[in-house]
């Protein structure tokens, strides 16, 4: 009786500790692709940073040139 307590403890403990790394997997998962659309994002905003300079340029040249 007491042996069999012990053993569906035992066992409880480890599908909790199961839960818990899938948990902390999911959880790396879900970190890392927030990071990944982070970084996409940041790239983008540079482009488009870079694109506006680029066009203010061509416009300060175009009104120094006349």
């Amino acid at each position: 009786m007491e042996e069999r307590r012990r053993q569906r403890a035992s066992e409880f403990e480890l599908r909790q500790q199961e839960r818990e790394k899938e948990r902390m997997e999911a959880a790396r998962a879900k970190e890392r692709d927030r990071e990944e659309r982070l970084a996409a994002l940041n790239k983008q905003q540079k482009a488009h940073i870079e694109e506006l300079q680029k066009k203010i340029q061509q416009k300060v040249d175009t009104i120094l040139t006349r």
